[in-house]
């Protein structure tokens, strides 16, 4: 069970002090076969009880190739090269959910002469 304390009215300087102590009585049993309504009644039958409507939610990561290379390039060429000839290719992992992104010489090259940069190879023509 979550009790959080939401910031605004606090005209009742002991109301936080009560929900913790009364938060504790609730024992595993009781959260098991209660139902919130229920559990809300028993607990705060003397406060003034809100409760919200359940917003569904689910997991969804927003990363992506194109935001990623968006970040690379905002690292810069000469970043993302020297990254390269250290490690072979570049990874990056996606902090949120985990995914690796990997990108080769050829991947590089084509990340900076996509946004117009001028390429870095030293080869002379």
């Amino acid at each position: 069970m979550l009790v959080q304390r939401l910031p605004g009215e606090d005209d009742d300087s002991d109301a936080w002090n009560r929900a913790e102590i009364l938060s504790d009585t609730i024992t595993p049993r009781e959260l098991i076969e209660l139902s919130v309504p229920e559990i809300l009644q028993r607990l705060f039958h003397e406060e003034d009880i809100r409760l919200f409507d359940p917003t569904p939610f689910r997991f969804h990561c927003t990363c992506s190739d194109e935001r990623i290379r968006d970040m690379l390039r905002s690292l810069g060429s000469e970043e993302v090269h020297d990254i390269l000839a250290e490690q072979g290719q570049v990874e990056v992992s996606c902090d949120f959910c985990g995914k690796p992104y990997r990108y080769d010489a050829v991947d590089v090259e084509q990340l900076f002469l996509a946004d117009g940069s001028p390429p870095t190879s030293t080869t002379r023509q």
